[in-house]
């Protein structure tokens, strides 16, 4: 049996033992409600920056809505380098943007096209483009030297000037001998044939420039397994204008990117590439 002395240790022991317990109980729903608390204010915190990143991205496309449909190239300019010094100061904003921010601007725009980050976007598009050549256009496989030569001083060198005056007509000329798919089917070196007609080998490096990276655009817009309407639609959307180099550069990136790294591969044969070539390309 318990003594009187057990009893009242007992005792003594049990008073502290309920006021530990009472105050756990007090810390853990003090606990809970700092938490949900804390919760709350992040939650509410998000959403500010949420609202925040809307406004700011709607600001953007109403500053600069005469050029809207150029947004996607926009994402393209800060995928291929954010830090390049572009001519149009609606690239440079963009690429200045936080990338939540960058989507904001495409996602509000309804566009699908999310500007990640890639290590080298230009010659993953360029190696894209030459196995185009390569299987698609086997006949003009040799021409694809002047394409890496040149199509880079488009930016790097010429971006801030205007395209060509005669751009529409040289333009139809080479949708034109492009959509000869009977020839290609043949393997009539049309490319080489366009090299010739346009004096490509004999033109200023301007002219060369521009019209080697518009070949490049329709190209592979001919050649292209699907649509790619869901990333944009530059040039033609809503009165905007291809109207300086650095703008045909970024749209000719655009075209290999959205029809051959984001759509599924095409099969790439001579047959496969004429029957493709009966779709004409927006102008």
């Amino acid at each position: 049996m318990l003594s009187i002395s057990d009893w009242v240790t007992i005792g003594c022991a049990i008073p502290p033992l309920m006021l530990s317990a009472f105050i756990y109980w007090r810390q853990c729903r003090q606990d809970r409600a700092i938490n949900a608390l804390d919760q709350e204010m992040r939650d509410r915190e998000a959403q500010r920056q949420r609202e925040q990143i809307e406004s700011n991205a709607a600001a953007f496309i109403s500053r600069y809505y005469a050029d809207r449909g150029l947004i996607p190239l926009c994402a393209i300019a800060a995928m291929h380098d954010c830090t390049f010094p572009y001519r149009r100061e609606m690239y440079r904003e963009f690429c200045s943007c936080s990338r939540e921010m960058q989507r904001a601007i495409i996602d509000l725009s309804d566009w699908s096209l999310n500007p990640v980050k890639h290590e080298d976007l230009y010659r993953n598009c360029l190696e894209k483009f030459r196995q185009i050549l390569k299987v698609g256009f086997p006949a003009d496989a040799n021409l694809f030297y002047m394409f890496d030569q040149y199509m880079e001083r488009t930016l790097n060198q010429y971006g801030a000037l205007k395209v060509p005056e005669s751009s529409f007509e040289t333009t139809s000329r080479i949708t034109d001998m492009l959509s000869n798919h009977t020839k290609i089917a043949r393997g009539i070196p049309v490319l080489n044939a366009l090299a010739d007609e346009l004096n490509l080998r004999t033109c200023s490096e301007v002219f060369c420039c521009w019209a080697l990276s518009v070949e490049a655009q329709y190209i592979v817009v001919y050649a292209a397994p699907s649509s790619t309407d869901i990333y944009g639609c530059p040039g033609c959307w809503a009165g905007e204008e291809i109207s300086h180099l650095e703008d045909q550069f970024l749209l000719t990136l655009f075209s290999i990117y959205t029809n051959c790294i984001l759509a599924d591969e095409p099969s790439l044969t001579p047959e496969a590439t004429s029957h493709k070539l009966s779709r004409k390309a927006p102008l």
